[in-house]
């Protein structure tokens, strides 16, 4: 038998040389083209960067290798090409020489990957969205990759950014999103939400299914606003709500006497969304101001009362009855006994012992299984917090933290922290934090703790906290912060746009967990709805809000 067993096997042949040969003799063309009704500045890497206003094309011509291809929006360069664009922007440069900056939507592309003979190429939202965008080539129409979704109106509000739609890892800086651990990564909320709206998209750094493929030789088009738009999916919503709940709450130390609670106080709250608040005592009348609303309280026993409470179970039921019990529809969550109690004070030891009392008394009330009862410490209680694998508690705390620990854990309640970066910085002012690694603004990892990078002090002390139960034997158990926040006034750095900075970055950062603990969103509450007073040190200038119920700078509450 021949090489050939018949003449159909040499035109097979002969036509699969022919396609190799061309394949290995075009060079591959891709023609970039902006469909628009806004100019867009076209950026290839490599390949440089050009203008195209509504209708224009540019062609990329003898293109190897790997690269891709992004537009930038609202850009103002000078006549040496030098400027800067809101979304996509490359170093300032029109003929970019660097990837761009996120949020924005890239057609990433790699010709005759591994000498096979394919083209691999794929439309990414892997670092967010900008603008609607399509790769795909009229001599392969089967293989089309695009996102061509109105992204930046469904945005979840933690993503938003005046570019477009952000990435997590960009916003949130973790492992989870950023996929920085070496491992293949899995989808989570908010590239499900990528997926709903652009289905044919890489949404994640490990979502390899979605990429393109067609022979090498192949000519290519990106297109910036396809012609065909994408439809939003009915469980969108869903999906974004979930993506983006409220973490949110606020402190109300009712001490300043401004404002009525109850007119003014609560209406408050629901103006701004917040939907959650942190009483350190049973105000009735912010209490009754409660009722009938959706705002979830966490309800304080003061100090002095502990002791009281602790000695005797009825105690401990009337002050259910008559603070949880006579105030029917009000949405309580927590009762917190009492408020960063440490070693040497006199009711250390009646501290568990009160919030034993307390948990057996809303058993008899039938409310266990709604409420949790806890109490909120102070970061202090660590002895050692750096590198935050190292966390541990102080021995002295050890006759509160091991009783405390062994509570919650058998009554599958949170432990509760204030949790203060602001004290960190004003501590070490400059030397060993910097004000950026305090107020989240920090661009590259501060500090590496194994596979961990801290981007933030937050996350930092939080770690530490959660290392330091893990081994006190809490690993189980979650952390509420309780208490954070950033002095507007009479301190180091202390000023009204660094406390804007602080809380609006926190709201946006709380939704995606910390290193340590990723993809949990952390409940926090901002101190304070109101200053303290009219001193102006800063231990009383932490509010949001002016006595007129005006906030003291914008920011969002979700």
């Amino acid at each position: 038998m021949g090489l050939f067993p018949n003449l159909r096997d040499v035109f097979s042949f002969l036509l699969l040389l022919i396609t190799l040969s061309f394949a290995s003799s075009h060079a591959t063309q891709i023609e970039i083209r902006n469909n628009c009704a806004y100019t867009v500045w076209a950026a290839a890497y490599p390949g440089g960067g050009k203008q195209l206003k509504q209708g224009e094309t540019w062609t990329l011509k003898n293109i190897t290798g790997s690269g891709r291809i992004w537009g930038r929006t609202k850009c103002s360069f000078g006549g040496d090409g030098l400027g800067k664009c809101e979304s996509g922007d490359c170093e300032g440069q029109l003929d970019c020489q660097a990837k761009g900056r996120a949020p924005h939507t890239v057609a990433e592309y790699s010709i005759n990957q591994d000498n096979n003979n394919v083209d691999v190429f794929y439309i990414s939202v892997v670092e967010g969205f900008n603008i609607p965008q399509e790769f795909s080539s009229s001599d392969c129409s089967s293989q089309v990759s695009k996102c061509a979704a109105d992204v930046n109106r469904d945005c979840p509000m933690e993503l938003r950014d005046p570019g477009g739609c952000n990435n997590p890892c960009t916003v949130f800086r973790n492992n989870q999103f950023c996929c920085t651990s070496g491992n293949i990564c899995e989808p989570t909320s908010y590239s499900e939400f990528f997926r709903d709206l652009c289905r044919v998209a890489f949404t994640y750094p490990s979502d390899f299914g979605q990429r393109a493929s067609c022979p090498t030789g192949t000519d290519y088009n990106v297109i910036f606003c396809p012609t065909t738009i994408d439809k939003k999916p009915n469980n969108s919503p869903q999906r974004r709500n979930k993506a983006g709940a409220a973490q949110i709450g606020v402190c109300y130390t009712g001490l300043l006497g401004y404002l009525s609670a109850e007119y003014d106080v609560i209406p408050l709250y629901k103006q701004h969304n917040i939907s959650r608040i942190r009483l350190y005592n049973p105000d009735n009348t912010t209490l009754q101001a409660l009722r009938g609303t959706d705002i979830e309280l966490m309800l304080g026993i003061e100090n002095d009362d502990i002791q009281k409470i602790a000695s005797s179970q009825a105690e401990a039921d009337n002050w259910v009855l008559n603070n949880i019990m006579r105030h029917d529809n009000v949405s309580f969550k927590y009762i917190v006994v009492g408020n960063e109690v440490n070693p040497s004070d006199s009711i250390a030891q009646f501290l568990v012992p009160a919030m034993q009392n307390i948990q057996s008394a809303i058993s008899i009330f039938g409310l266990d299984k709604q409420i949790k009862v806890s109490t909120s410490m102070e970061t202090t209680v660590l002895g050692a917090s750096y590198p935050p694998s190292a966390g541990s508690f102080k021995s002295d705390y050890g006759p509160i933290i091991n009783p405390l620990i062994g509570f919650l854990v058998n009554n599958s309640a949170p432990m509760l922290f204030n949790v203060y970066p602001y004290f960190s910085y004003n501590s070490n002012t400059a030397a060993l934090v910097s004000l950026d690694y305090a107020l989240f603004r920090a661009e590259s990892a501060v500090v590496q703790d194994g596979q961990f990078r801290y981007y933030n002090l937050f996350d930092a002390i939080l770690d530490a906290l959660y290392s330091a139960l893990e081994k006190a034997g809490g690993g189980s158990l979650e952390i509420v912060v309780s208490e954070t926040g950033w002095p507007s006034d009479g301190g180091t750095e202390a000023t009204l746009e660094n406390a804007r900075t602080y809380n609006s970055n926190l709201v946006r950062h709380v939704k995606g967990g910390t290193p340590k603990k990723p993809g949990r969103p952390i409940e926090t509450y901002i101190f304070n709805t109101f200053d303290d007073g009219i001193s102006t040190k800063f231990e009383y200038r932490w509010g949001l809000f002016e006595p007129n119920g005006k906030q003291k700078y914008p920011m969002r509450f979700n």
